[in-house]
C-alpha cells in the first residue's frame, strides 16, 4: 500500500476540523470524536510500518503484532473510561437530596462521568444545576461552592 493518499487524507481532514474549530464550528458536541476517522486511516499505515519492522528485525510479524496488541491493552489499563466512576451512586444522590433538603436555589457540581445526573436527580430541578469539569484530585462528584464558575487552571 502507498501511504502517500491515507496521509493525504488524513492531513485534509485534520485542516477541515480546525478550520471549523478557527471558526467556532465543531461537528459534534465532542470535538475528539471527529478525530476517530483519523484512527481508521492511521490503522493500516500503522499495520503496514509493523511489518515493515518485523521486516527489518527478522522477526514474526505475528510476535510483532502481539506485542503490539499488548501495549494498546496496557495502554488502556491506564484511562478511566466515562460510566467507570461510582459503581454505587449512593454519594451522588446524597449530594442532590442535600442541596434539595438546605433549600438551596441552584446547585453547582464537578463531574466526571455520568455520576452528576444521579445528583441531579436527587436535587429535583436540573434547569438549576451548574456542572462544571472535575477538578484535578477532586472527588466525583462533588458540589461546588455557588461562587464557582468557569474552568480555571485549577480546572481541567
Amino acid at each position: 500500500m502507498r501511504p502517500a493518499a491515507p496521509a493525504l487524507a488524513t492531513l485534509a481532514l485534520v485542516a477541515f476540523l480546525e478550520l471549523g474549530a478557527w471558526r467556532s464550528g465543531v461537528p459534534t458536541h465532542h470535538a475528539v470524536r471527529a478525530l476517530l476517522p483519523l484512527a481508521w486511516l492511521a490503522a493500516p499505515l500503522a499495520a503496514q510500518a509493523l511489518l515493515a519492522i518485523a521486516a527489518r528485525l527478522g522477526v514474526s510479524a505475528a510476535v510483532i503484532g502481539v506485542a503490539a496488541i499488548g501495549l494498546v491493552a496496557a495502554c488502556g489499563r491506564f484511562t478511566a473510561p466515562p460510566g467507570k466512576g461510582l459503581d454505587d451512586r449512593a454519594e451522588a444522590l446524597n449530594i442532590g437530596a442535600s442541596a434539595r433538603a438546605e433549600g438551596a436555589p441552584s446547585l453547582r457540581l464537578a463531574a466526571c462521568a455520568f455520576e452528576h445526573f444521579a445528583a441531579m436527580a436527587a436535587y429535583g430541578a436540573p434547569e438549576r444545576v451548574v456542572v462544571l469539569p472535575q477538578r484535578v484530585g477532586g472527588p466525583c462528584p462533588e458540589r461546588l461552592p455557588p461562587e464557582a464558575r468557569a474552568p480555571s487552571a485549577e480546572l481541567r
